[in-house]
């Protein structure tokens, strides 16, 4: 089951690479933009974080981020 998720205030969060490195960058992820989280989607993670969120905004250059629970549950309201 997918759920619509909304950031409930701007956090940074590092940037890694297509093989899951850090690059030493960092970009802030948007209050008032919108996610999405699968249930269903299985166990795949590219950096192991705990929840895996997409990106549903045009004006983010983020196209997914993997953070831990607690950064989830600080930052995330789920809308529907």
């Amino acid at each position: 089951m997918t759920k619509m998720i909304k950031c409930i205030k701007n956090f940074i969060i590092p940037i890694v690479n297509d093989d899951g490195f850090d690059t030493g960058e960092y970009k802030v992820v948007k209050m008032g933009s919108k996610w999405t989280i699968n249930d269903d989607e299985g166990d795949f993670r590219l950096i192991g974080g705990d929840i895996r969120l997409v990106s549903i905004d045009s004006d983010t250059d983020l196209a997914w981020i993997e953070i831990c629970k607690e950064t989830f549950e600080e930052y995330f309201d789920i809308i529907r």
